[in-house]
């Protein structure tokens, strides 16, 4: 049915067409940035004894609740983002340091323990000497901005029979392109990992998306845990990789490690027979699970291509990403219902994973990512609309950044502030291939047109 969720969506009345641009000279003027921004470094979601499922091993010991961010990961965040403040500032938006101009920022993140944490680490960055709001969903359960089919602002998505084939077939052709990451995972887990999976599809009323469920979730799921633990505890997980120091004493041991995880090349998907019986490199023997940063980035396209074929599905990605996306985009045109954020210079909504692949799949964005599975979304990772004056008017242009491997790989205060951030420029629909972004208005339109919603059939 046409505009089947049109009711849902009365927000993005607010998508209104872009007032012309104030007069510029030739070289555009950044005039405004609206960022999503994942959670930082986290712990496992899964309970202990969800973990302990997994594997007869134990897991390590984490300081903090299941799914909460870890000091760590606010320190992370806190470097990424003092080097982020200083590309707006050469870019004229905003000062690199001191007190912001009142006004200048729009901080939203979502409720739970995790985000709310990440953004008050962002705000440190802006406002060292404390002060500054973070706001937050004041109403009773999940933030709709963030959780919309389950909130119930959207219904549940409607797969075709069309859809759910493909799906599956997407799936199938996963199993076999990571068979060795999979393969290395059920030797590191066992049985929970070789456990068949299914695909389910929600229900009308069950306020849920489309799920996974059975071995392939659980080594998707594990994947990513083990490049967490590597995150958190770099030192620990980098003595896997056998020689950690390389021999020198210049550069540090983590630095050359990680020069050494950098120059690593791509794991190969195509795999003769054979490899699938090779041993699981830099793993620990006995003791906890636990990797090398090395292998983890093997294992992870696991976890990368499974939340890429469920959050980026057309059907998906419409219920879970269009209220986000349109209140970002009428944020960039100055039409929200929220003042503060039409006038401030960056305004960042802090979320998570699932959000940033969401919006990507409606806008078919995608990111390279260097060392990282393509279209990943590591922690702290950020998807950038920019919003660039000039004397031809408003143009918006997109990019997704995020802290470099170098980063995240040492516990070196000053490696930390020197690594630069990984940061790629991405096509929006319809963009020209010069790669000079996309009219407001035109960008406006497109978004609008998303909430036509699909035939159903």
């Amino acid at each position: 049915m046409r505009r089947f969720f049109m009711s849902a969506l009365a927000l993005l009345a607010i998508l209104l067409p872009a007032m012309p641009a104030e007069a510029a000279g030739d070289a555009p003027r950044l005039a405004k940035a609206v960022i999503l921004c994942r959670h930082g470094l986290r712990s496992p979601t899964q309970t202990p004894e969800e973990l302990a499922a997994w594997s007869h091993r134990p897991w390590p010991e984490w300081n903090v609740a299941p799914g909460e961010l870890t000091a760590r990961g606010a320190e992370l965040l806190r470097f990424q983002w003092t080097q982020f403040r200083q590309e707006l500032a050469r870019q004229g938006l905003l000062p690199a340091s001191g007190k912001l101009k009142e006004g200048s920022l729009f901080l939203y993140a979502d409720k739970n323990s995790r985000t709310r944490h990440s953004a008050e680490a962002i705000l440190e960055v802006f406002a060292p000497e404390g002060g500054g709001e973070i706001r937050t969903h004041r109403g009773k359960g999940q933030d709709p901005l963030f959780h919309p089919v389950h909130s119930g602002l959207t219904p549940e998505p409607v797969f075709s029979a069309g859809e759910r084939r493909a799906l599956t077939q997407e799936l199938e052709l996963l199993c076999q392109r990571e068979a060795k990451a999979l393969s290395c995972l059920s030797r590191l887990l066992g049985p929970a990992v070789e456990s068949p999976y299914s695909l389910h599809f929600p229900a009308e009323g069950t306020r849920r998306g489309v799920t996974l469920k059975g071995g392939l979730h659980t080594a998707s799921s594990a994947a990513e845990v083990l490049l967490l633990q590597c995150l958190e505890w770099p030192v620990r997980t980098q003595s896997l990789g056998g020689d950690a120091d390389g021999g020198r004493t210049n550069p540090s041991p983590i630095e050359e490690k990680t020069l050494q995880i950098l120059r690593a090349p791509a794991p190969n998907s195509s795999l003769p027979p054979q490899a699938e019986q090779e041993p699981c490199p830099d793993a620990a023997l006995d003791g906890p699970v636990m990797v090398s940063p090395r292998t983890a980035l093997e294992l992870l396209p696991v976890h990368a291509s499974v939340q890429d074929i469920l959050q980026r599905a057309r059907p998906q990605a419409l219920s879970s990403g269009l209220p986000l996306l349109a209140v970002m985009t009428s944020i960039l045109a100055g039409t929200s219902p929220l003042p503060e954020a039409n006038d401030a210079a960056l305004t960042v909504f802090v979320g998570h994973d699932t959000n940033i692949a969401n919006i990507a799949g409606l806008l078919d964005l995608h990111w390279q990512n260097g060392e990282f599975p393509a279209d990943s979304t590591p922690p702290g990772s950020m998807l950038c609309l920019t919003l660039w004056e000039s004397a031809q008017g408003k143009v918006v242009k997109a990019s997704f950044l995020r802290q470099s491997l170098a980063a995240m790989l040492t516990t070196d205060a000053e490696i930390m502030q020197d690594a630069a951030l990984y940061r790629e420029a991405l096509t929006l629909p319809g963009e020209d291939e010069n790669g000079e972004g996309m009219a407001l208005d035109a960008f406006a339109d497109a978004v609008l047109t998303l909430t036509e919603g699909p035939e159903q059939n």
